[in-house]
């Protein structure tokens, strides 16, 4: 690197002295005999300044390979906490294809899967819970999306990876990735409720309000032990309530009103300890009004009217 730049400095300075016609020219000498004091100044600049350059260069490309090992490794690291850890070692190309090496804490919690932690996370029982619900309704033909076309946030179970809280379906609500609400009142479902609603555990609003849901309530509603609002309003609904609804402990809104629900009220209904609205208005319902309805304490309101219900003789 010296000698040529010995070369450049001291050719340079030899056709400066042939324009100016103040000296011999240097075309025909050895460069590396030039010794003049302007020369070596000249020489000492240059070789500086090219020097100074390639450290730049050097310490840029480092700071670049550095940026990037760090981004791979806080990628890696935010792909899933969950995952088990990996201790073997990662390598890489860099800008230059020169082989690296992360280290093994680096990529010590990487994930071991391309699919999306939410994806995985979602339980797969209430994935099918909601393709049952969907089918059983005839979702195609759904109000919602009659006259929107689907939309982004359609249900859609075309990718079983799609976490469905994660695009935000129409009429559910999620938390930790769990379905915790179905408000579908006013949507045009057509069809029957099926009996792996039972599997959404996590289930505290249910509302399906004003459709044309047929058939009967599942006993399995009885496993949605988190429940909070169950309306079924206004929908040919037959059958009898089924007495699992009792084990609702958490149940605080009970409204079966303007179905065609026959049999009696389970004495069940005594049981759900935190209700405070029970409407059955509108039904077919007969014998007794059940007793065990003077234990719940938090209710406040009450209407059965329009049936063939008696009062209790105790």
């Amino acid at each position: 690197m010296i000698i040529s730049v010995e070369f450049l400095v001291c050719y340079i300075y030899s056709l400066q002295k042939q324009q100016s016609d103040k000296e011999h020219s240097m075309v025909n000498e050895n460069p590396r005999s030039c010794t003049s004091t302007k020369v070596k100044v000249l020489m000492m600049s240059m070789s500086a300044v090219i020097l100074f350059t390639i450290m730049s260069v050097f310490h840029h490309q480092q700071q670049y390979l550095h940026r990037s090992e760090s981004s791979v490794s806080s990628g890696l690291k935010s792909m899933s906490k969950d995952s088990d850890s990996i201790y073997s070692p990662l390598v890489i190309l860099t800008v230059d294809n020169a082989p690296r090496i992360l280290s093994s804490t680096i990529i010590k919690e990487a994930a071991t899967k391309t699919v999306s932690s939410n994806a995985i996370n979602f339980e797969p029982l209430e994935r099918q819970a909601l393709k049952d619900f969907y089918d059983s309704t005839d979702g195609t033909y759904w109000t919602y999306y009659y006259y929107n076309g689907g939309g982004d946030n359609a249900w859609d179970f075309s990718d079983p990876s799609v976490n469905p809280c994660d695009q935000n379906w129409y009429g559910i609500g999620c938390s930790d990735n769990h379905i915790i609400s179905i408000t579908l009142q006013r949507n045009g479902l057509l069809g029957s409720i099926p009996a792996t609603i039972g599997q959404l555990p996590n289930l505290q609003t249910f509302v399906l309000s004003y459709n044309q849901v047929f058939g009967i309530i599942p006993t399995t509603i009885g496993q949605l032990s988190l429940l909070q609002t169950l309306d079924l309003s206004n929908s040919p609904l037959t059958g009898t309530i089924p007495a699992t609804l009792g084990q609702l402990s958490y149940l605080q809104k009970l409204d079966l009103s303007l179905c065609l629900l026959t049999g009696t009220i389970p004495q069940s209904i005594g049981q759900l300890s935190s209700l405070q609205i029970l409407s059955l208005e509108y039904n077919h319902l007969t014998g007794t009004i059940p007793s065990t309805i003077g234990q719940l304490s938090t209710l406040l309101y009450l209407v059965l009217n329009n049936n063939q219900l008696m009062a209790s003789s105790q």
